[in-house]
């Protein structure tokens, strides 16, 4: 059993070299009627001290002014580019404690993760943000930046739910009081289990070529799952005698039938991980949803 806390130093030891989560490069910097910042560095990536730098780009200054000052090619690129020389290379820097689930975003201030937000969208994971000082949830508005932030956290922290909340083990406890939700899948020859509500996928009857590396509840993936729709997290690659090996991935439903996961997968060289790739088979998780 691997606890939370082994996860942590498993993360400082590991993640600093991971490849960044897909597609959270980018974060908020006051409000969607604000240019977006390219974050550039990282540190104890899904750490207690997890920690990015970021400054607003010509490619996401572009992305802005195309959306909220439409115009000509040329126009846009007017735009992006008084819009950078108007920061003037200023940088953004967030800090997240992804164990108890406090983000000092990049305006200086304290907020807390607060569960879910119902019918938002899947960019920001559909995670609610509180005021550390008044408690109170962070409105979805523009003007809020409630959706700013809760990106803000998932590039941070990858798998969402803060580790004291809902403790990052690779293999599942089943006890009396243990009650699944969600649906049965197949992947690659092995009998597996989709829990939407403790947002992972366990193995339930391994193949036999992976029964003595892989035991029935071993943990395959853990992360932020929104249903029906997208999700991000870590999976892991297992090998007979070494510690799992984490790694980045997300995906989306495909059709209803299939979920697929990807993210490049790690490379060892004996139990050490030496790199990532993306033409491993662990890089695409193709996972057979059950009716």
């Amino acid at each position: 059993m691997l606890s939370a806390p082994f996860l942590v130093l498993l993360a400082s030891a590991l993640v600093p070299d991971m490849p960044p989560p897909l597609d959270r490069d980018v974060i908020s910097t006051g409000s969607n009627k604000s240019p977006g910042a390219m974050i550039f560095e990282r540190s104890d990536f899904g750490g207690e001290a997890s920690t990015a730098r970021a400054r607003v780009t010509l490619s996401t200054a572009r992305n802005w002014c195309a959306g909220w000052q439409p115009g000509t090619e040329a126009q846009v690129e007017d735009c992006a580019k008084g819009v950078v020389a108007q920061e003037g290379g200023k940088v953004y820097e967030s800090r997240a404690n992804c164990v108890t689930g406090e983000l000092w975003s990049f305006d200086g201030r304290k907020y807390l993760f607060d569960g879910r937000v119902e019918g938002s969208r899947f960019d920001d994971g559909n995670i609610a943000i509180k005021d550390a000082e008044t408690g109170k949830r962070i409105g979805t508005d523009n003007a809020a930046n409630g959706l700013g932030y809760a990106v803000e956290w998932l590039a941070l922290c990858p798998f969402g739910t803060p580790y004291d909340r809902v403790p990052v083990e690779n293999t599942l406890h089943i006890g009396p009081d243990y009650q699944p939700y969600g649906m049965p899948a197949g992947h690659n020859g092995s009998d597996m289990f989709f829990d939407q509500r403790q947002q992972i996928i366990y193995y339930t009857r391994p193949k036999a070529s992976i029964s003595g590396t892989i035991s029935e509840n071993t943990v395959l993936f853990h992360g932020w799952i929104t249903p029906g729709s997208g999700m991000q997290g870590v999976a892991y690659t297992y090998k007979k005698g070494c510690k799992p090996a984490p790694y980045i991935v997300q995906g989306y439903d495909q059709g209803g039938d299939r979920m697929v996961l990807t993210g490049k997968a790690p490379v060892r060289k004996g139990c050490d991980v030496v790199g990532y790739t993306d033409s491993s088979p662990n890089a695409r998780l193709v996972f057979e949803l059950a009716e």
